[in-house]
């Protein structure tokens, strides 16, 4: 008997210690009279009324997010980054890219997801890695479309990431392709 009992929690637990998963979210909705949206030909994101928004700050990055805090000496942020999707690869295959590449340059990843939702699918990543001389921890969101991938990170150090990824978080799940 305590053996059955035995098998049965190890295999519980294996199941439960599984870091790639699927996970099904509703989709968010936005109290738009605390958040601006800033939207493009092929996305809409909306932020919070007390974040500044850099538009356009390099061919590549449609917008640049931060938040201006006396707090500490590091400038949170969400930017977006967009690439053309060189060979048609499928979420898994640039999931995997991620991961390496990651893994390559010194990071840890903490957690992989596929998160579906009734209108989108994604890979969500959180991730740390010193950079600088600083700790830093990030929330990456990886979309694609036959011709593009659509990159939203959210930085923060560390040792601050709790006290802005809720707040980050509503800002990432705001973001849809058109």
């Amino acid at each position: 008997m305590k053996t059955r009992i035995l098998i049965f929690l190890i295999g519980i637990f294996v199941v439960s210690c599984k870091n790639d998963k699927t996970v099904y979210q509703d989709d968010i909705v936005i109290d738009q009279g605390n958040y601006m949206q800033f939207a493009q030909d092929n996305f809409t994101v909306y932020y919070p009324k007390g974040w500044k928004i850099e538009k356009n700050p390099q061919p590549e990055i449609p917008f640049f997010l931060f938040l201006e805090s006396d707090a500490d000496d590091f400038t949170e942020n969400i930017n977006l980054m967009v690439v053309p999707n060189i060979g048609s690869m499928n979420l898994e295959k640039i999931t995997q890219n991620a991961i390496k590449e990651h893994q390559t340059s010194g990071g840890k990843i903490i957690a992989s997801q596929r998160i579906k939702t009734p209108t989108r699918e994604y890979q969500k990543l959180v991730t740390v890695t010193k950079m600088n001389d600083a700790d830093l921890k990030f929330i990456q969101h990886y979309y694609h479309t036959p011709s593009k991938i659509y990159l939203l990170t959210f930085t923060a150090q560390k040792k601050d990431f709790a006290q802005y990824e809720k707040e980050a978080e509503q800002v990432m799940r705001s973001f849809e392709l058109k």
